[in-house]
């Protein structure tokens, strides 16, 4: 498959997502945005990345038409903090909370251990 659309319009068929506006009610856009994805229209690399997610795609195959058109999952810890880039700026200072949060429960048990010996 050449373009875009149409490798759109097969993942969606492969899914078991018969119709466009299911697309779009999965990621979030109007049925409109699909329409012009599967005709061949521009796509936003933020919205690739969505459809990719959602259906599990490969990045390379939906953009390039480049290799298999299932993604493989990489649960590996280089790929889960890779990911974060994509989080909003609120997510990425919640998650940095979190962090110093685990630390100083950290310390506190090392302390406490520490202070029994």
């Amino acid at each position: 498959m050449q373009d875009i659309g149409k490798r759109l319009l097969f993942a969606m068929k492969q899914r078991g997502i018969t119709k466009q506006y299911l697309l779009a009610d999965l990621i979030s856009v109007d049925q409109s945005a699909v329409t012009r994805w599967i005709s061949g229209r521009g796509m936003s690399i933020a919205h690739a990345i969505t459809i990719c997610e959602k259906l599990k795609l490969s990045m390379d195959w939906l953009i390039l038409g480049i290799g298999e058109m299932d993604r493989v999952d990489d649960d590996s810890e280089e790929k889960k903090f890779s990911s974060i880039e994509y989080l909003s700026e609120e997510a990425k200072h919640l998650i940095i909370k979190i962090i110093n949060y685990m630390t100083s429960i950290e310390r506190i048990h090392s302390k406490i251990a520490l202070s029994s010996i």
